[in-house]
């Protein structure tokens, strides 16, 4: 098969791995799936009204990966309420900077918007959501419990509120210490049905492992 059958709801199996692998979200070079549980019977993810209740981390790989280590099974569309859940549709990366750094006080408002044009020049501000959890990181890299943040009015989020709220949330945490370099949002799983993202530098962790 050509090397274009990543999307989501494509189910995949691993080289030497039985059991398959759905794809939850593809955007470009990101692959975020879903696994089954052969002793279950039972796709992780697929008791939806269980993950409203639930903090999820999707699997994560490259396109390459996939594409280099994989083969396609079968498509698996999503639902309209799977879609409605995962959010397909959502980037992986909400925005990635070198410019910024999570140890900069917090900016002022006028500060900040010189700032983000700097390094994100033109972007797609409207994120799509009205709600979204955060997750910084401590000192040495660790994660740190999400924190939700919300739209005013119930309006859009836009990726210059977010950032601007992620700053504020990231900072106490680092003190005069900060493992990464640059700030990046980079998506990761569901807290409570909501979409969540973590706080990173320039690379995301996906990055940093693939070198």
């Amino acid at each position: 098969m050509q090397r274009d059958w990543a999307k989501a709801g494509v189910a995949f199996r691993w080289s030497g791995d039985q059991d398959p692998k759905r794809i939850l979200v593809h955007d470009n070079d990101v692959i975020m799936y879903d696994a089954w549980q052969s002793e279950l019977g039972e796709w992780s993810l697929g008791e939806l009204p269980a993950l409203r209740r639930r903090s999820v981390n999707y699997y994560v790989t490259s396109t390459e990966t996939v594409y280099a280590k994989a083969a396609y099974l079968r498509d698996m569309p999503l639902s309209d309420t799977e879609a409605q859940v995962h959010r397909p549709d959502l980037p992986f990366c909400l925005a990635a900077c070198e410019v910024m750094q999570w140890t900069d006080s917090h900016p002022s408002a006028g500060e900040f918007e010189r700032s983000r044009a700097e390094c994100c020049g033109e972007v797609q501000d409207e994120t799509g959501m009205t709600e979204v959890y955060l997750s910084p990181f401590g000192p040495k890299g660790g994660d740190k419990r999400g924190v939700r943040v919300a739209a005013e009015g119930g309006a859009t989020l836009t990726v210059g509120e977010l950032l601007w709220k992620a700053m504020a949330i990231q900072f106490p945490l680092l003190a005069s210490r900060n493992p990464v370099r640059g700030v990046g949002l980079y998506r990761l799983g569901l807290q409570g049905g909501i979409p969540s993202y973590y706080l990173w530098g320039s690379r995301s962790r996906l990055d940093d492992h693939v070198g």
